[in-house]
């Protein structure tokens, strides 16, 4: 595969080395704390091998040249009110750092905010009251906001979000939410058409197939604890409307082979991350695959199947 930006070249690379390429362009689409980049993939060789530190460290200094060269721009880290003052209204990216929730109604000031995240610092004091703070502010623009590792936000949080229709994107890593917060993911978010539930460990099989009644999932982040390679398969066969996969598995417990087979025969993407969050690309989605229905796809599976949870 050949990677370019605006069109001229860069280097050719593996089919797993575009695929890490990819899903960095994807996270930093979806996500706040990422830096906004274009890569254009065009597909011309490619064998499946496994990514390299090598390969990724090279990749990452790549894309910090980019935006050291003005590509893109870091988000406004938010301490305190005075912060708030002192940024831009005109400002699309914060990163929530350390804010009372007293002071949080200040953020109505950035009326065309797209990414919205909290910082790992602040995350464990982040309750279902300060979500819900958000979600009363008139921010139409709002696409991608970033819970990860707020173990205190819950289903009443999730609930709370609906409220904001624009969302496209929700990294839920390590959250609280239970099969109740996947049924609102599914069918109270217009626009939401990626999530990552790494690590929601309330989860269980059965709530991963209510994604099968959204019109607009495509994209799921999951861990493999604590479900078998058998209760992930299912999960993914069942829920149709699903095209790209992500599942974490730091322990390497997964049968990539068997992987690979279903996602082929399905036509998806399927990758694997690793302990060092290393992307192992399965398989690729592939013209004519399954695409997003402009009606519910509904499935059976054994009620000894788990699902997983996306990033």
């Amino acid at each position: 595969m050949l990677l370019s930006f605006g069109g001229w070249h860069i280097a050719q690379f593996s089919a797993d080395q575009v695929l890490y390429s990819l899903t960095i362009w994807r996270i930093h689409r979806r996500y706040p704390h990422a830096l906004l980049l274009h890569l254009q993939l065009t597909t011309m060789v490619g064998a499946r091998i496994a990514m390299s530190h090598a390969i990724s460290t090279a990749l990452s200094v790549v894309t910090l040249s980019l935006v050291t060269a003005g590509c893109g721009h870091y988000p406004e880290a938010i301490r305190s009110a005075r912060d708030i003052d002192r940024a831009a209204a005109s400002e699309n990216m914060v990163v929530i750092v350390s804010l009372p929730l007293e002071d949080w109604p200040k953020l109505q000031k950035f009326t065309v905010l797209e990414h919205f995240r909290i910082s790992k610092e602040m995350a464990s004091q982040i309750t279902d009251e300060h979500i819900g703070a958000l979600s009363r502010l008139k921010l139409p623009r709002l696409r991608d906001v970033s819970l990860a590792y707020c173990s205190n936000v819950t289903d009443d949080g999730i609930q709370s979000l609906a409220n904001i229709p624009s969302i496209h994107g929700l990294q839920l890593i390590g959250t609280s939410i239970t099969d109740r917060g996947m049924r609102t993911l599914a069918s109270q978010f217009p626009h939401l058409t990626g999530i990552n539930v790494e690590g929601c460990r309330l989860l269980t099989a059965s709530g991963f197939l209510n994604l099968t009644g959204s019109t607009t999932i495509t994209d799921v982040g999951l861990s493999l604890d604590p479900f078998s390679q058998e209760q992930i398969e299912s999960t993914i066969s069942a829920i149709s409307n699903v095209t790209w996969w992500t599942i974490s598995d730091p322990r390497h417990r997964l049968d990539h082979a068997s992987l690979r087979r279903l996602g082929e025969s399905r036509r998806i993407t399927i990758q694997v991350v690793d302990e060092n969050n290393l992307v192992k690309g399965i398989t690729m989605a592939q013209p004519g695959g399954p695409t997003n229905r402009s009606t519910p796809v509904h499935a059976e599976t054994n009620q000894t199947s788990s699902a997983g949870s996306h990033r």
